[in-house]
């Protein structure tokens, strides 16, 4: 008998999982349907885990309006024997249903899908983030640069105007300001140009920050001709 219940026999997290089976019926119609999202699916952000009992099985994620309504497919998730985090914004979503769906994607007989660990988390009105920088591992004075900055949007409005810095650590002055107008929805890359302009016999070595407003390339000097550039990994976001 197919049924979608609680499970005790496989989970992610103690104490249980919810599982969603078709034992011999390949024609099951099994969801698991969420409590109204008042706020607006929109406005949140979907985190679980979620496993198979073969490889290959098929998650679909979608909406209703309400509980007995026709499933709207947002995305499908291939799966495996293994737990996987699945993470959603949904922030693109533009329809007006209240209910999240979770539906298995059948495919044969016998299949279960194990569901645990989920979260659906509100996103802010402004999130962003740096999410990596690469460029030139030396720099010397006088030296032109590019570097590539990646940022991610983790709220629910496209972000359009956003600031890059590179600031002088010992004195705050601003030595590059990059201004970008192309809107970032979930993630943009940036190709940033940087003049190595410290004085002769020094250069740059830096370590990378993120503040509210922008994002902030703090530096040091240190005494040489040709120096490695250090970066540091982004450590927050709380614009």
């Amino acid at each position: 008998m197919a049924y979608v219940r609680t499970s005790s026999s496989l989970q992610y997290s103690e104490p249980n999982s919810l599982q969603l089976t078709n034992s011999g019926d390949a024609a099951a119609d099994l969801r698991w349907v969420s409590p109204s999202i008042n706020q607006g699916i929109n406005r949140i952000r979907l985190r679980f885990k979620a496993r198979s009992s073969s490889n290959g099985q098929t998650l679909l994620i979608g909406t209703q309006s309400d509980p007995a309504s026709a499933f709207n497919l947002l995305q499908s998730v291939e799966l495996s024997t293994s737990w996987s985090l699945v993470d959603l914004n949904l922030a693109g979503y533009s329809g007006s249903d209240q209910h999240l769906v979770f539906k298995h994607g059948l495919g044969g007989t016998y299949r279960s899908i194990y569901l645990d660990d989920l979260e659906i988390v509100s996103l802010p009105a402004y999130d962003l983030s740096l999410q990596a920088l690469s460029g030139p591992a030396y720099a010397a004075d006088g030296n032109n640069l590019s570097y590539s900055v990646q940022v991610k949007n983790e709220s629910y409005n496209p972000m359009q105007l956003y600031t890059v810095q590179l600031l002088n650590a010992q004195t705050s002055a601003v030595l590059l300001r990059a201004s970008s107008t192309r809107y970032c929805k979930r993630e943009i890359r940036l190709l940033i140009p940087l003049s190595a302009t410290c004085p002769i016999p020094e250069c740059i070595r830096s370590s990378l920050a993120y503040c509210m407003a922008a994002t902030v390339f703090r530096t040091t000097t240190v005494p040489c001709l040709w120096q490695p550039i250090s970066w540091l990994r982004m450590l927050r976001s709380t614009i």
